[in-house]
């Protein structure tokens, strides 16, 4: 699938509009991609926040070793930048600019998710929820979690989501249980950016 093609762009949205029928009178969402994903995702969660008259805060999280999305909102065209990240989904060099269009037009703001707190919340998701969560499929939680809820954006704001409702997704299984088991052992990963639902 081409998640460029303007039908996969509006094909994508369907897991955001299941995510907002159920938590509506969310505060925040955080969203986790880069191209048609990102760009159908966050103009569903606006038109829902046109629909219940609310002012969602719509952050966009993307790895800080794949940053063309954040450098990219901050100047305002693409920007590339050569991808090495763990999250593999969203290994992309460049946004294309017809979708960043799109991003800059419906999301707030872009934040950074340091490759550590990717790497911890593999095992902290996956125990979480029972199954095997990729890296790519934790970006966006852990832009809450890693940062004890006030992400920093690519504008400079600084959003304190501190007693907020914040609504985002954990998905993708795209990795083995064993590879789960090996980054937890091999990192010992002991020291947690903070417990889920701990800090919000």
């Amino acid at each position: 699938m081409d998640v460029s093609a303007p039908d996969s762009v509006a094909a994508l949205g369907t897991a955001v509009h299941d995510m907002m029928s159920q938590r509506h009178f969310a505060d925040a969402v955080i969203l986790s991609g880069v191209g048609g994903t990102i760009a159908s995702a966050a103009q569903v969660v606006r038109d829902y926040g046109h629909t219940w008259r609310r002012d969602y805060t719509i952050l966009i999280a993307c790895p800080e070793r794949a940053p063309t999305l954040y450098e990219s909102f901050k100047a305002g065209a693409p920007v590339t930048v050569m991808p090495h990240t763990m999250a593999e989904a969203m290994q992309v060099a460049t946004v294309d600019a017809h979708l960043l269009s799109d991003i800059v037009t419906y999301a707030d703001d872009v934040v950074l998710v340091p490759e550590r707190w990717i790497e911890q919340g593999i095992p902290l998701l996956s125990n979480a929820t029972g199954r095997p969560i990729e890296g790519a499929g934790v970006v966006a939680p852990m832009a809450v979690l890693g940062s004890h809820g006030i992400p920093h954006g690519a504008s400079g704001t600084i959003h304190d989501l501190r007693g907020q409702e914040v609504v985002t997704m954990a998905s993708g299984g795209s990795i083995a249980q064993d590879a789960v088991d090996a980054i937890h052992i091999d990192k010992g990963n002991t020291s947690r950016p903070c417990e889920l639902g701990s800090d919000l």
